[in-house]
């Protein structure tokens, strides 16, 4: 008995093919800002900047006279602000990562 289909009949893809699609590392870059645009309210009080390391986004979210600036790979960043683990590394500056206020 088959565990899983591979073929195109069955619509389905592989199952390596569906974790990828599931980790943060197989979200398109589309969904990523997708996902941050409905996660913005998602920042803390003093703002906060998301600058992509794997490209050229840069995102500014909330107000503040004091944002932190978050550097990671952009899947990486999304997978953060969604409150997953990121899968690569994501720094702030100044200081530790920011706690986050509730989902939207």
């Amino acid at each position: 008995m088959r565990a899983h289909s591979s073929g195109p009949a069955s619509g389905t893809g592989t199952v390596l093919s569906r974790r990828r699609a599931c980790s943060a590392r197989g979200w398109s870059r589309a969904f990523c800002a997708h996902a941050l645009d409905f996660l913005a309210p998602r920042a803390p009080e003093g703002g906060l900047t998301l600058v992509a390391a794997d490209g050229p986004e840069v995102r500014g979210l909330g107000a503040g006279e004091r944002p932190v600036t978050v550097r990671g790979a952009l899947a990486d960043l999304t997978a953060w602000l969604a409150g997953r683990v990121p899968e690569g590394p994501v720094d702030a500056e100044p200081g530790p990562l920011p706690g986050l206020r509730p989902w939207p």
